[in-house]
């Protein structure tokens, strides 16, 4: 038999190859947005979309929520640090709330805690004050 040597070859994609997907996902998370702010598909069309694209995970839930229609700063952060305070995590800094995305939801440990607090915190006030039956 003999000794034989098998070579392994990796192929990496190249840097034109690399940039054109990025720039491919940045459009697409720039249309989902942008579908949010024009009233074509709301928050959670687009957080229920991102587990199968995966690209969507990288979209500022910030930048979400402020797409939508009378949304601010102010009311995003609100509606995030609620969350936060629903499930007793504790954001020191601004900039904690600023960096959350997509992906800090569907995160898989948290057994979608995260999500179904921010799916109750967007319930409109007058769905949320009906009694539950």
């Amino acid at each position: 038999m003999g000794n034989q040597t098998v070579q392994t070859v990796t192929t990496t994609p190249s840097l034109d190859t690399a940039n054109s997907a990025l720039g491919q996902a940045r459009r697409h998370r720039a249309l989902a947005v942008l579908s949010v702010a024009q009233g074509q598909a709301t928050v959670m069309d687009i957080v229920r979309q991102a587990t199968n694209e995966p690209y969507l995970k990288k979209i500022r839930l910030r930048q979400l929520l402020m797409a939508q229609e009378g949304w601010g700063e102010n009311r995003a952060d609100g509606l995030i640090t609620q969350i936060a305070r629903v499930r007793n995590l504790d954001f020191k800094e601004r900039s904690d709330i600023i960096g959350l995305r997509v992906s800090w939801l569907l995160d898989e440990r948290t057994g979608g805690r995260r999500l179904a607090a921010f799916a109750d915190a967007l319930l409109p006030t007058e769905v949320a004050n009906l009694p539950p039956w």
